[in-house]
This record gives C-alpha cells, sequence and structure tokens, in this order.
C-alpha cells in the first residue's frame, strides 16, 4: 500500500530553497516528489516513485516533468553547491578531497541509451550496464556530497552520433581541470572562482574492489619513492654534481657547479 503521505522536511525545505527555479507550482511539486522518492522509494524508476504516494498525480507527469519541462538542471546544481557551502561542515576547505569513482549501473535490455558491455572487476564479470564517472566531495568534518558524474560512451556510439570519443582518463582530466560545459546528463562542478588555496585535493579512487596488480603497483611505487627519497644522499661539488644510491655506488651528472644537500 502506498506510505508517503508528506514531503520530508528536508525537502520541503529544498523546494523553497530552489522554488525559483522552476515556472510554477506543479513543477515545484514534481521536484518534491521525485527527491522523496530517490530516498525513500523501493524502486527509483518514475512509476516506482509515484506508486509510493497516496494522492497523486498519473506517472507521465513525473515523467514529462523530468524529461521535457523547462527547467535547467545545470542551474539548480550550481545552486545546491552554493547552498552546500553557507554550512561549516560541508563547504570547500584547503584539505577536502574530490574522490573519483568509475560505477557500473546494471541494466536487462540492450537498447537502453549508452548502455554497453563492460567489466565489472567486483563481479569478475561482463556485464550489460551504464558507466558513471562520479565526483564526490569529501568534507573534512567526515560528511560527502556529490559534485557531478559524466556518463561514458563507447567509440561506436560516438561515432554513431558524431560525438568526439574521450576515454575515462581523458574524462577525469577534463573534470579535474574544470574545463567542461554543462549537459542534460551531468551536474556541474565547484565554482572556479575558488583562489588556488581553496581548490580541493584531487583524489583519484580506483573503486571499492581494486585489482590485485593495481594494489602491488602502488607497494611498489611507495617503496621506489621511500628509497629515492630517504635512503639515497645527495651531495654537491663544484665542478661536478654526484649521487651517492643505496646500493653503494655513485654516477656523475656532469662539469657543472650545482647547489645541493649534503
Amino acid at each position: 500500500m502506498p506510505g508517503i503521505v508528506e514531503l520530508p522536511q528536508v525537502v520541503q525545505e529544498a523546494m523553497r530553497e530552489f522554488a525559483d527555479l522552476f515556472v510554477c507550482e506543479p513543477q515545484r511539486r514534481h521536484f518534491g516528489e521525485y527527491l522523496t522518492g530517490l530516498m525513500i522509494a523501493e524502486r527509483k524508476s518514475v512509476s516506482g516513485i509515484n506508486r509510493e504516494f497516496a494522492v497523486t498525480t498519473d506517472q507521465s507527469c513525473l515523467n514529462r516533468f523530468l524529461t521535457a519541462a523547462d527547467w535547467d538542471v545545470t542551474e539548480l546544481n550550481e545552486r545546491r553547491l552554493k547552498w552546500l557551502q553557507q554550512s561549516s561542515d560541508t563547504r570547500y576547505s584547503n584539505h577536502g578531497v574530490i574522490a573519483i569513482d568509475d560505477v557500473l549501473i546494471a541494466h536487462d535490455g540492450k537498447f537502453i541509451k549508452d548502455v554497453g558491455w563492460f567489466w565489472d572487476h567486483a563481479q569478475q564479470r561482463n556485464k550489460i550496464a551504464h558507466d558513471y564517472l562520479i565526483a564526490n566531495y569529501v568534507c573534512t568534518s567526515g560528511k560527502h556530497y556529490p559534485l557531478e558524474f559524466r556518463r561514458f560512451k563507447k567509440r561506436d556510439q560516438c561515432e554513431a552520433t558524431g560525438e568526439t570519443f574521450e576515454d575515462h582518463t581523458g574524462m577525469e582530466r577534463s573534470d579535474a581541470q574544470g574545463e567542461r560545459t554543462g549537459c542534460r546528463d551531468s551536474v556541474c562542478r565547484p565554482p572556479r572562482t575558488a583562489s588556488r588555496r581553496q581548490t580541493p585535493v584531487l583524489f583519484h579512487v580506483y573503486g571499492a574492489n581494486p585489482t590485485p596488480f593495481k594494489v602491488l603497483a602502488l607497494i611498489v611505487s611507495c617503496w621506489f619513492v621511500w628509497v629515492i627519497c630517504w635512503r639515497g644522499v645527495w651531495r654537491w661539488r663544484c665542478g661536478g654534481f654526484s649521487c651517492r644510491w643505496f646500493v653503494g655506488g655513485e654516477v656523475s651528472w656532469g662539469r657543472v657547479c650545482v647547489w645541493g644537500s649534503v
């Protein structure tokens, strides 16, 4: 039986905060219903959300609000991020971290837009899914919230629609540098007006289940950096620069006068 008879308080506050971004009261109501459904509904589809309400309109109304109504998702997200900066435990800080994760959303149908076969490292099998690159901001208070997401499209899909193909590395780089323009399927980045000291540190996450190879590569890399930084002994002399390595050897670096540390 339908169980939602009133919108949660946090949703009502969001409806008041973003009310001017929607042109009419029905749009504001559908916005509140959609937020509530994402938090409470067992099934997050349009029909699944609509069924959770005791009193509501036909599910086609919510569907048109999401797909055809005249409202700007980029402007809405910019307002959301600005709203979060009003609180001390969610605003950007010098020690904040942006976690970038590659997430697969499994599907059954093969003809859904942008779906494809992807290798799931967690389940060790191929699956039909949407591939999303999601950026989350992690605050020093421990709270975190999404900044933006992008949906990956395979090369043949981009060629069919005349779009420029971009691999995962390129998508991560463009998101981190803030050079991408907004679109309907994505949300926007932290403000460019932030000073250099306010810019969050980029932290790349390989996923909840990293492969043994990635873990081994990380261990070897950390050990190598430690060896060079701590076990190597650097010295200088006028007429040549040399480095005495931890193995006891010595390699000449040329006939120049270089300042270094003993």
